[in-house]
């Protein structure tokens, strides 16, 4: 029983990697669709959908989860601008 307790153990690290890995992986794609949405020249938020939606590292999830905050922030500074 002990080995099948550290071999849990290990699969429970292995696992915690793997989400570090993912983690690292989502914020790098939400750096860059930020650094385009933001860019130097005038917001680019389709540009910054498309490099979501383009990034083959990510699951349809992520890109569907990042796209709507993307989408909300896209909002929330149309109305500023309006008042």
């Amino acid at each position: 029983m002990e080995s099948s307790g550290s071999a849990n153990k290990k699969d429970e690290i292995e696992g915690y990697e793997d989400d570090k890995s993912r983690t690292r992986i989502i914020a790098l794609a939400v750096r860059e669709a930020v650094a385009v949405a933001f860019g130097v020249n005038d917001a680019d938020w389709n540009a910054a959908c498309r490099s979501i939606i383009q990034n083959d590292l990510l699951t349809t999830t992520e890109k569907s989860t990042i796209i709507a905050l993307l989408n909300q922030k896209k909002q929330i500074n149309e109305k500023k601008e309006v008042n």
